[in-house]
């Protein structure tokens, strides 16, 4: 556990004086926030942030969450404001919390609210300056208005450390090229060959071109595993189960990480869900990823690769699906687009 002090005016050794220089490749991932940066950190958040008020003080923040206070900089419209990046978001404000997965422009207008949410796992100093590079739903649009929040100097203090912030936006790209990048540079794939890139995100399944180091082709279709857990909390024997209202959505996400299946954390009242997720897999499975398939089956055709990534690959049954589909699937493909980012943000 991190402690927070509730006095923010922190002091700190003169070693920390030093600037820290970092390379962040960041995949706002509409589940997880997914970070990789220069000095070896790994970062995986929840997408959720809430907003306390000013008088708000936070106490201990977990692995899994960050605590930010803007105390001044170039967003001038942040000044004075507190916002609580995580699992920790949902804990303090179950009913308010804002989540990525639910508002499609999320990523934009809190890009970076995200960004320095994923900083405070990162920061070791009193100055920091960030090189990023990051991945959105659609560069062409977005790019500039994430530069213009993003860029700058932000002083804050992050999980109790008092640090001035100085973003530089390298690469804004679209998501998928990051993965790209990585397998190429990994040798998985060759420039001149085709690859067909399935993401299977929270809030949308991405399907993706590439050949000779370009994008062809590109389409995102909100069918992502979000809808599952909502089957799987309006499901009747969930229902029945919690008296008549619908499940929690984090607590079925949970029991689904853990693999489990158990819904709640208290050992009298909580209960398997495993049957209801074994009902609900196969209508989402024939909604979504069959109708993403035969939408993309003559590139399936032409690809020489075909590759998926994403959170979604993980989900219990799935994976073991896709390969009979001829899907290549990675260990720990959901951070595949952040490997790539990375590197893209190391280049000189």
């Amino acid at each position: 556990m991190i402690k927070i002090d509730s006095n923010s005016s922190l002091k700190f050794q003169s070693s920390l004086d030093t600037l820290q220089r970092e390379n962040i490749g960041i995949d706002s991932g509409n589940g997880r926030l997914k970070a990789l940066s220069s000095n070896g950190c790994a970062v995986r958040l929840p997408s959720l942030l809430y907003f306390p008020n000013k008088e708000f003080i936070q106490g201990d923040i977990d692995d899994n969450s960050s605590f930010i206070v803007y105390e001044g900089g170039t967003r001038g419209d942040l000044w004075g404001y507190k916002w609580i990046i995580g699992k920790e978001a949902y804990l303090v404000a179950p009913d308010t919390h804002l989540s990525t997965s639910e508002d499609k422009e999320a990523k934009v207008k809190y890009s970076l609210e995200l960004l320095l949410g994923v900083a405070a796992h990162i920061i070791k100093s009193q100055k920091v300056k960030l090189t990023v590079a990051l991945s959105v739903h659609d560069k062409e649009t977005f790019q500039d208005e994430i530069k213009s929040k993003i860029q700058g100097v932000h002083r804050i203090v992050a999980n109790g450390k008092k640090s001035e912030v100085t973003v530089d936006l390298k690469y804004c790209v679209d998501e998928g090229v990051g993965a790209y990048y990585e397998l190429l540079n990994n040798k998985l794939v060759q420039k001149k060959h085709t690859l067909l890139l399935l993401d299977i995100g929270e809030g949308t399944i991405i399907t993706s071109v590439f050949y000779n180091g370009q994008k062809k082709y590109r389409k995102s279709y909100p069918l992502g595993t979000s809808r599952l857990y909502q089957r799987i909390s309006n499901n009747t024997e969930m229902r029945k189960k919690l008296r008549g209202l619908p499940g929690n959505i984090e607590l079925i996400k949970s029991g689904i990480e853990r693999g489990d299946f158990i819904y709640g954390n208290n050992p009298s009242l909580s209960f398997s869900f495993k049957e209801i997720y074994r009902v609900e897999l196969a209508p989402w499975v024939q909604e979504s990823l069959l109708k993403v398939m035969t939408s993309v089956s003559e590139w399936m055709s032409e690809a020489n690769h075909l590759f998926v990534i994403g959170g979604g690959v993980h989900l219990p049954g799935i994976k073991e699906w896709l390969e009979k589909k001829h899907f290549k699937t990675l260990n720990d493909s959901e951070m595949l687009n952040a490997c790539g980012l990375l590197k893209l943000a190391n280049r000189s």
